[in-house]
């Protein structure tokens, strides 16, 4: 946290977007461990198939993604480089993107890009978890895919109206409150497809 608040005190008077989506990461991955050990405590049953499994895994590395790149859009104000969707300056596609030399460092310095980035694979994402919620549809792991899905569907809209309405504070904070409870139910959802105690310590029994 320090590390990077520190970026803004000397030569910016807003910290490194770099340092601002590391620390939101590792605070992100600190939830995940809790969520998964919890979780781990709870579900007992046999592993799901490693197709299912394998998209869950997927699924729960692209929000990991997705957060960073949410992370990098707030350190850059990318949020509002623009406010308009589906379409961003008028086109698909937009003017722009590759406009710094190196190429990479518009991947993490060039609001439009950043912004562009984080659309697509808020796309992804969406996809990824309306094709996991039809893939196990009908047995015990449906009702946490359709749910995962409904609130990666709302956690889409919630950044769309960020968009069309440049980004006011307490929107951006839902949003953000959306990441976590997006994250923290992909992590539900992958646990409780593995086989019971993978991945997690047994629980000691209490002495009598």
């Amino acid at each position: 946290g320090w590390w990077m608040v520190s970026s803004g005190l000397v030569e910016r008077t807003d910290v490194s977007q770099y340092r601002l989506a590391t620390h939101l990461t590792l605070a992100c991955a600190i939830l995940a461990y809790v969520v998964w050990v919890a979780a781990g405590l709870r579900f007992r049953r046999e592993a799901a198939p490693k197709a299912v499994r394998t998209v869950g895994i997927l699924l729960l590395a692209l929000v990991f993604l997705q957060i960073f790149l949410g992370g990098l859009v707030a350190g850059l104000d990318a949020g509002l480089a623009s406010d308009t969707w589906p379409l961003m300056r008028g086109a698909l596609i937009p003017d722009g993107l590759l406009i710094q030399e190196p190429w990479w460092r518009n991947l993490f310095e060039n609001a439009l890009t950043v912004q562009f980035d984080h659309r697509i694979v808020g796309y992804v994402v969406f996809v990824v978890a309306l094709a996991h919620a039809w893939q196990t549809r009908g047995t015990t792991y449906s009702r946490r895919a359709m749910s995962l899905a409904i609130l990666v569907t709302i956690q889409a809209a919630l950044g769309i109206a960020n968009v069309l309405a440049a980004v006011p504070i307490w929107l951006a904070l839902v949003h953000q409150f959306g990441a976590v409870a997006v994250l923290a139910h992909a992590v539900t959802n992958l646990r409780a497809m593995l086989p019971a105690g993978e991945g997690t310590p047994a629980p000691v029994p209490a002495e009598a």
